[in-house]
């Protein structure tokens, strides 16, 4: 039954930790892809900013929600429980878990402040911040998006490390999946260049291969 458990809950926990990637990466590329001003790119935030920059903040929303939620631990959810690294650790020794806490405790300071974001910015908006404004609790719970990757990393690193103590079988394949979504959006990326000309002569010439190729196919 334990084994069970262990089973459902880890892969439960992977999932979540791959989709919370997943919406770190494409917030992180198609940032990267916007602000490298290429004729496509300027083209797409010039035409459709309208629609891009709300799918950029929702990404960094549900990427940071994502992520405190993996990082939450028992006494903070006392009332329910999650799925964490914490209810992952309840299946490891004594003795190993001293090592992951350890790379745990690096985390802390960060935890914490992301726990504020997420329940008082995006998974409620606290009153009193609405109505007073959010300068001085941004300033002092800043958060620093190469501190939030890492901390996504420690957790990979840390579930390899649960996986390996509890079913002797590590599971490193974080390049893999890495590898799997970036060919997903460099084919994106190729299919917006392909379908959304740059500039008029581009206009013109796609109209005129069109007309081209329809009137070589009549005759």
């Amino acid at each position: 039954m334990r084994d069970k458990d262990f089973s459902k809950i880890s892969k439960n926990f992977l999932d979540l930790l791959c989709e919370t990637f997943w919406n770190y990466y494409l917030w992180e590329r198609i940032r990267e892809f916007i602000n490298s001003k290429s004729e496509t790119a300027n083209f797409i935030d010039e035409r459709y900013k309208e629609f891009f920059v709300p799918v950029l903040f929702a990404l960094q929303d549900k990427y940071m929600l994502l992520l405190a939620n993996l990082l939450d631990s028992e006494k903070e959810n006392k009332d329910k429980k999650v799925i964490s690294i914490y209810e992952l650790l309840l299946f490891v020794g004594e003795n190993d878990r001293k090592i992951i806490d350890l790379k745990l405790e690096k985390l802390n300071e960060e935890k914490k402040k992301l726990s504020k974001w997420r329940n008082k910015y995006i998974a409620h908006k606290d009153y009193t911040l609405w109505i007073k404004g959010y300068n001085d609790f941004t300033k002092k719970y800043h958060l620093n998006f190469t501190d939030l990757y890492n901390m996504m990393l420690i957790l990979w690193e840390v579930y390899d490390d649960i996986i390996y103590i509890v079913d002797k079988n590590p599971w490193n394949d974080f390049s893999d999946i890495k590898d799997s979504y970036e060919v997903w959006f460099n084919k994106l990326i190729n299919d917006i260049k392909y379908f959304i000309p740059v500039n008029e002569d581009e206009i013109i010439k796609i109209i005129s291969d069109k007309i081209i190729k329809e009137e070589f196919n009549h005759t």
